[in-house]
Order: C-alpha cells, then sequence, then structure tokens
C-alpha cells in the first residue's frame, strides 16, 4: 500500500486535489452521485468556513441548501464515495454552537 501510495497511484486524501468553486458545488445539490465533484474540494470548502467567523446564513450563502439529514444544528453535504473502502459515503458535516455560528466542520464517513 505504501507503494501505491509513493507511486501516485493511491490518493492518501482525495477531498484536497482542488479548489473550492461555489457554483459547481452547489450545482451538486441534490444529485448524490457516487463521485460527487464537491469531494475533490471538501478540503477547501472546510477550510473556507473555518476561516472566520460564520453564522448558517454565511454557510448557505457559500455551500447552499444542506442535503438531506441535516438537523438546526448539523448541515451536511454529500460528497460522494471517496474513502476508505468506498462502501459508505462521504458527507461535509457543518456544526453549529447554540447562537447559530460554526463550530466544527468535518468530513465524515456515514
Amino acid at each position: 500500500l505504501v507503494h501505491l501510495w509513493r507511486s501516485g497511484r493511491v490518493d492518501p486524501n482525495p477531498f484536497d486535489d482542488v479548489a473550492f468553486v461555489g457554483d459547481v458545488w452547489k450545482r451538486e445539490a441534490g444529485l448524490e452521485r457516487e463521485r460527487s465533484e464537491r469531494g475533490p474540494m471538501a478540503e477547501a470548502a472546510r477550510q473556507l468556513l473555518l476561516s472566520g467567523p460564520m453564522n448558517r446564513d454565511d454557510v448557505l450563502r457559500v455551500l447552499g441548501k444542506p442535503d438531506e439529514y441535516s438537523t438546526e444544528r448539523v448541515a451536511r453535504y454529500w460528497l460522494g464515495f471517496w474513502s476508505g473502502l468506498r462502501w459508505d459515503p462521504d458527507v461535509l458535516e457543518v456544526e453549529f454552537d447554540r447562537a447559530g455560528v460554526v463550530s466544527r466542520v468535518s468530513i465524515v464517513q456515514t
């Protein structure tokens, strides 16, 4: 496996391959494709949301409406099947504190 990683055949982090592009991110809303275009820009989106204090409205402006399975305190955005054995989907999970300010942003396999 180490050889594969060093030879460039396996990407150790598939979420940091491209810069964040808001129009592309929003275009993927609701599609739940296996290889969503959101996946390779998820780390850039995460860093953007953590770059300064952002509230829920700010997040909606940047990322658009969250996908299903979101709540008042957690917004989830589908990334597709990128990590692990690719049996379970990955999501960008944005958590808000009681005041509605971003408190944590994670890329998780559900």
